[in-house]
């Protein structure tokens, strides 16, 4: 099994999909802030009915809060879990009618979106982190050909810091506070150091790969984005846009 597929194999376990929001909530106290920060920037009221293609659904966290700000756009929403696929049509089911849960890589963009029209938004959350430099280029370079002109790219993700030393105090901070919030009890989580080794066992299984700010806001320029601008950021993660010229 490669590299890649094993990270899409660690979330196609249905009891990892049971525990993923649970999870994302201890290790990722942003993601609220992140979704509604990166959907608040984007020059669209609510009238837009324009089409989305969101890489990467998991179990519909940005999906629900994307067509409850839109509430007449459509939604494309790939992942390479079945699991994670049925746990978003499930939080969708009451937007259902303007979803199209689609399970495929989105490594192999233009596979599996032939046949499609261009989209006016891609958004993507926790998820782009898990490429290599190269592939990531090359997904948002697929990105850029898939939307109209104008359109817009937004992705709220994992970065590590630019220097070790940097890496090393937000990744204190960010052991600490996953401590913090999981509080007495958890399983996992029972002291630091423990903390610490279930993360790097959980980046290590998932293929966590993430760059510095600096490389992924690169990777946009190079891809063809215009108006590229982290629009958040808060030690570990942050939120990107680029704009299709």
């Amino acid at each position: 099994m490669s590299a890649s597929s094993r990270s899409i194999a660690a979330y196609d376990v249905k009891e990892r999909v049971a525990a993923y929001d649970r999870e994302m909530d201890i290790m990722h106290p942003n993601r609220d802030p992140m979704t509604r920060i990166a959907l608040e920037f984007l020059p669209f009221d609510q009238s837009f009915s324009g089409r989305v293609l969101e890489l990467g659904v998991g179990t519909g966290y940005f999906a629900e809060r994307s067509l409850t700000r839109f509430p007449h756009a459509s939604l494309l929403a790939i992942d390479g879990s079945a699991s994670m696929l049925e746990a978003a049509a499930h939080r969708l089911r009451a937007s259902i009618d303007r979803v199209d849960l689609r399970q495929g890589d989105f490594r192999t963009l233009d596979q599996t979106l032939a046949d499609e029209r261009p989209f006016d938004l891609v958004m993507s959350s926790y998820a782009l982190h898990h490429l290599e430099k190269s592939a990531k280029l090359d997904v948002i370079r697929a990105c850029w050909r898939w939307l109209v002109p104008g359109g817009w790219l937004v992705n709220a993700d994992v970065i590590i810091g630019a220097t070790a030393a940097l890496e090393s105090r937000y990744q204190h901070l960010r052991n600490q506070g996953i401590l913090d919030r999981a509080g007495t009890g958890h399983p996992k989580f029972t002291d630091l150091a423990a903390t610490t080794r279930e993360l790097r066992r959980m980046e290590e299984a998932e293929q966590d790969k993430p760059l510095p700010l600096l490389e992924d806001l690169v990777i946009l320029s190079e891809a063809g984005f215009t108006n590229v601008a982290p629009i958040w950021v808060e030690y570990r993660e942050a939120v990107l846009v680029g704009q299709h010229k």
